[in-house]
């Protein structure tokens, strides 16, 4: 199937030189007298590329790419400017505006089909990627997604059918351990569920320009109380907190809602909780700087090594077969992209054998404002 690319410049010969050029080359163009008519043609026929003209009446090159980008169906595709002007910083002004090249006319045949080959051919990588990446986590969604809903869903059912069958019978000691076997597998449930939940959404945001400026706008005045109090919870959840070892300094507000703040530090801690040992010690610290706030976890557990760190990603889990370990992997991951899509630095240092420190380094601003960015089980 040949790729259609779109072709928008106001003047007719220009146009028509071009879309012959690309037919004979084996690519199917189309054409468009002006922006308004191009972005037009671009929602309806999406094309592969388009090679556009900077000075056009009604809506010019730029005008017409910042239309595009702002449109989600047609912001990903390759936009290549085509122009008599030559200077630096006409050049630059384009390049910022986001497009992926540029021809400065007269361009030969050569130079046109050079430029649309190569911008195609690293889109096509792009989605090659992006689609083994797909491929991978729904691999890893089957595989160990059900395994972390059913296990729980099954304990809570045989434990309610026992109740049910046999209550009357049981003393009450036994009828407390069966409900808190019920309640400890439905928090389990409920957790396998909501960050199943919040990972979606994660990704959602961090495609939407808008979504993503609103999110940085949030930041966290409690910040001493609101890591002490996620890592303490953490700590209890797991048995560990007489193992919680806690040096928070107080601070200016960060760069970051305080939801999200406890939601990384939750994370983490239950991490360093399940992949150490018990009466091991959990280090949980806060310091200041002078622009940025860091917070680190470290645990002496059984750490990771290097090629381990490099592939951290959603239900993933490393040694399974050694370790039965349950969960999604979804905890580290949640913690690093939630971190980086509030502008924070996230740092695994990990030794095999040894432990593993995580490191989140958050800007620091004058004020607060806003709190949840999502929702919370």
């Amino acid at each position: 199937m040949m790729q259609r690319i779109l072709v928008i410049d106001d003047e007719p010969t220009v146009r028509g030189m071009v879309a012959r050029i690309l037919r004979k080359a084996g690519y199917d163009p189309v054409e468009a007298a002006d922006g308004e008519e191009g972005v037009a043609l671009a929602r309806e026929c999406l094309p592969a590329m388009i090679l556009c003209d900077v000075l056009m009446p009604r809506q010019d090159g730029y005008e017409t790419l910042v239309k595009l980008q702002n449109d989600s169906p047609t912001s990903t595709i390759p936009f290549i400017f085509m122009t008599g002007k030559g200077e630096m910083g006409d050049l630059r002004k384009g390049m910022n505006f986001g497009a992926d090249d540029y021809l400065t006319k007269p361009f030969t045949r050569q130079q046109l089909l050079d430029a649309v080959h190569i911008r195609l051919a690293k889109r096509a990588k792009i989605e090659l990627a992006n689609q083994k990446r797909m491929d991978e986590l729904r691999g890893k969604i089957m595989y160990v997604l059900p395994h972390e809903l059913r296990t729980p869903l099954t304990a809570v059912l045989g434990l309610a059918e026992l109740l049910a069958c046999d209550a009357e019978d049981m003393e009450a000691a036994r009828v407390a351990e069966v409900a808190q076997g019920i309640l400890d597998s439905g928090e389990r449930l409920s957790r396998v569920i909501e960050n199943y939940l919040i990972y979606s959404q994660i990704e959602l945001i961090a495609s939407d320009p808008q979504g993503l400026e609103d999110l940085r706008s949030r930041s966290t005045d409690a910040v001493a109380e609101s890591i002490t109090a996620a890592a303490r919870a953490a700590g209890a959840k797991a048995g560990r907190l007489e193992d919680m070892d806690l040096a928070i300094e107080e601070s200016l507000s960060v760069a970051i809602s305080e939801d999200n703040l406890r939601k990384i530090v939750e994370e983490l801690t239950d991490n360093a909780c399940k992949f150490s040992p018990t009466g091991s010690p959990v280090r949980i610290m806060g310091r200041r700087g002078m622009e940025c706030y860091q917070v680190q976890i470290c645990d002496v557990g059984r750490g990771m090594a290097e090629d381990e760190v490099t592939r951290i990603g959603a239900y993933s889990q490393f040694r399974r077969e050694t370790f039965e370990q349950p969960g999604t992997g979804l905890g580290l991951v949640i913690a690093k992209r939630l971190a980086e899509l509030h502008g924070a630095t996230f740092r695994i240092i990990s030794t095999l054998g040894q432990g593993t420190t995580v490191q989140v380094e958050m800007r620091l601003v004058q004020s607060a404002g806003g709190s949840a960015a999502f929702p919370r089980g």
